[in-house]
């Protein structure tokens, strides 16, 4: 099955060797630094572009790991730049916040709103899918996440238990 953790331990893989890499000085926040613009850039083609799944399934998934990877390691371990400024924009602070939302809503919108499905261009499905999902995501954000963490916060007490 293309979605067991089998076939995308690639992602997992990736994302510890930078971290171990990092943590143990063999990726320094330099090197992390001069590789984010890259690596953004990179992934930014790959949703633009989107070469279809034959591309992603021959490597690109990696390639997609590794530019992540870079820059999470970088946003980790970096000093302040203008790229890590842009992340504190309130509009990507939100993106953010919906980022488990859109997780989970993405895969059922993005598989049943084909262009076929719609009858309409490749660009404009995926418009409308973009569209959807972070509509689905804000709505069940707002509407289910919430409520759950507001009840989920057990009220502050005075010190800490300990076990006797």
């Amino acid at each position: 099955m293309l979605y067991g953790l089998d076939t995308q331990s690639d992602f997992l893989i990736v994302g510890a060797i930078v971290a171990v890499g990092a943590r143990e000085g063999r990726l320094p926040a330099r090197m992390l630094g001069r590789l984010a613009p890259g690596a953004l850039l990179a992934l930014t083609a790959f949703v633009v572009i989107a070469p279809g799944l034959s591309i992603l399934a021959h490597g690109g998934y990696v390639v997609i790991a590794a530019c992540a990877a870079i820059l999470v390691g970088h946003t980790a371990t970096g000093p302040v730049t203008p790229m890590l400024k842009a992340l504190a924009i309130p509009l990507v602070v939100y993106v953010g916040r919906l980022s488990y939302s859109l997780y989970l809503w993405h895969f059922p919108v993005f598989h049943a709103l084909t262009a076929d499905a719609l009858g309409v261009p490749r660009p404009v499905t995926i418009v409308i899918r973009i569209a959807v999902t972070v509509a689905l995501a804000a709505a069940s954000y707002h509407l289910v996440e919430n409520r759950f963490r507001a009840r989920a916060r057990p009220p502050l007490q005075q010190g800490v238990p300990v076990p006797a």
